[in-house]
């Protein structure tokens, strides 16, 4: 199971890879061509404004009672909207992404789209079922936030308990 885990791990990084190499051929070619690139290579959608942390550098959990979130048909529309304009990849954040009972359906609706899709989160609502959908969901990479590796420091700037929970 490792072995097919690393395998699919090399697949995906020489996918991304060659996503990003042709990019940068397509942008040096339009130079010389005088032509402008169909569109963004990545593009960054913020699915929530919700977050389980309170870092001291963000505002987002302190605007709670303000916060209207798109539905997932909102979304999907987006992502199609994307894929017509020929954008390569979705970076998901949020706030804390994890935190949308629908992030598994929109990120393997990104990944029916054959777009491709990473994720950031605080790492902290990841358990071993949600490990699971993770791997499951074709999700391409995923960004855990770690502010500092003296535990004292991730917490006074993230909230008590949240290294542990991070580390995890």
């Amino acid at each position: 199971n490792i072995e097919e885990n690393m395998g699919f791990l090399n697949y995906t990084r020489t996918k991304l890879a060659l996503r990003g190499i042709l990019y940068f051929l397509n942008f040096q070619l339009s130079k010389y061509t005088r032509s402008f690139l169909q569109g963004p290579f990545l593009v960054i959608l913020q699915v929530n404004k919700k977050c389980n942390l309170n870092c001291i550098y963000c505002n987002i959990s302190k605007n709670l009672s303000r916060i209207s979130e798109l539905s997932t048909e909102e979304i999907k529309e987006i992502i199609d909207s994307l894929k017509l304009h020929r954008i390569s990849y979705i970076s998901i954040t949020g706030g804390e992404p994890l935190l949308r009972e629908d992030i598994f359906e929109i990120i393997k609706y990104i990944k029916e789209k054959g777009l491709g899709v990473h994720m950031n989160s605080n790492g902290t609502l990841i358990t071993k079922k949600v490990a699971k959908k993770i791997n499951e969901s074709g999700l391409d990479a995923i960004h855990i936030s770690l502010d500092a590796t003296d535990s004292k420091i991730h917490d006074k700037l993230r909230g008590k308990g949240s290294f542990y929970k991070t580390i995890k």
